[in-house]
């Protein structure tokens, strides 16, 4: 607070917010993401709708061993070379699935770089703002170039 002249106190402008026009672009890009992802899963939900068999997969055959003989254990999880090649798109090992997984590493992967790169630059820019903060001009007050 600063002395007047009737030597009362004036008090300090509070400190200033955020700019109308940022604020609002940072609200516009919160919602224009929140339409973009809801689209996104609804697309998914829709698509996998439409192109699904209302096959439940269930195989009611029994299963029989080598020597055809039913088997005792019914068995979760097939032995090597026991199934059956991929026919349909969404089957095991069907070119959907094996496009989702090319999709998910390339994301992750995405992420991961967009993660060293920033860490990079970020360790950069504390370095230099720790080297101006040990010398005498820090460059606070120049003006903007």
């Amino acid at each position: 607070m600063e002395p007047t002249s009737r030597g009362v106190q004036a008090r300090a402008a509070p400190p200033t917010r955020v700019r109308r026009d940022q604020d609002a672009a940072n609200r516009r890009t919160i919602i224009l993401s929140a339409i973009v992802l809801m689209v996104a899963i609804l697309g998914g939900v829709t698509a996998v709708a439409l192109l699904s068999d209302g096959d439940t997969g269930r195989d009611t055959a029994i299963e029989t061993s080598a020597e055809g003989q039913p088997d005792a254990k019914p068995r979760s999880i097939p032995k090597p070379n026991e199934g059956r090649a991929p026919e349909d798109a969404g089957d095991r090992g069907g070119w959907a699935q094996l496009s989702l997984l090319v999709l998910i590493v390339a994301s992750i992967s995405g992420i991961g770089v967009k993660v060293v790169r920033g860490s990079k630059t970020s360790r950069q820019r504390r370095a230099a703002w720790l080297a101006a903060a040990d010398a005498d001009h820090d460059g606070a007050l120049d003006p903007q170039r």
